[in-house]
């Protein structure tokens, strides 16, 4: 549903910009940074000013075992947790050159689509200091939608100078604090009613250990071309 409703923001504000389009310069950027890879399009408002519509996304997989209980002799299974980092970001953003140069100073709202899934089936797993034989267990990280952003920058894509520019950005995005979902279902079903209450208490505990992460930052650097 959120992807759709990115797709849909994407569409509304490419029409949005059309007739701006025909008015002011155009510049597309390519981009890598913290917001996984990106593109800008970039229309220019004035000398000093410009409209900046911005799609990134990023994507990792990987795989954790934790050996710790196998090794020490304990006849614990080792834990096995898929770990899935999904990035996805579309922004709106407004340039001011204060200046007039490349310098700028930029502002405005990204929505948000980032998270990370977790999954572990049929796993032996420690919650709350208990071990647990699971046949699922899955869980989600996520933060607010629209997250404010705020940030500075060198490089104007719409210069008249030149087709090729450098750009950097250097900010950060307002995400809130995270959304933690845990579910398992216990092996033994008379643990059920336990594995549910240490399950509550893990997210308290991951709700306290990521409290500081409410402010994402933002490093991006890139090539762009105005056309």
């Amino acid at each position: 549903m959120r992807r759709m409703m990115m797709c849909v923001m994407v569409v509304v504000m490419l029409l949005v910009l059309a007739p701006m389009v025909m008015a002011g310069g155009v510049g597309l950027t390519a981009k890598i940074g913290t917001l996984g890879l990106g593109a800008d399009l970039t229309v220019g408002m004035g000398d000093r000013a410009n409209i900046r519509l911005g799609l990134n996304a990023f994507s990792f997989d990987m795989d954790v075992d934790d050996d710790e209980d196998t090794a020490s002799g304990s006849g614990t299974s080792a834990e096995e947790i898929n770990l899935e980092l999904n990035l996805m970001t579309l922004a709106a953003l407004v340039d001011w050159f204060p200046f007039g140069g490349s310098f700028r100073l930029t502002g405005g709202v990204m929505f948000n689509n980032n998270e990370v899934d977790l999954t572990a089936p049929n796993s032996s797993v420690e919650l709350n200091n208990r071990d647990y034989s699971v046949t699922s267990l899955s869980g989600n990280v996520g933060f607010n939608s629209l997250a404010p952003y705020a940030g500075i920058g060198f490089g104007n894509a719409v210069d008249e100078d030149g087709h090729w520019t450098f750009a950097f950005d250097l900010g950060v995005m307002l995400q809130g604090d995270p959304d933690v979902t845990l579910t398992a279902v216990a092996a033994d079903s008379s643990r059920q009613a336990q594995l549910d209450a240490d399950i509550v208490k893990e997210i308290d505990d991951i709700d306290d250990d990521t409290e500081d992460i409410s402010m994402y930052p933002v490093a991006m650097i890139g090539v762009g071309y105005r056309f």
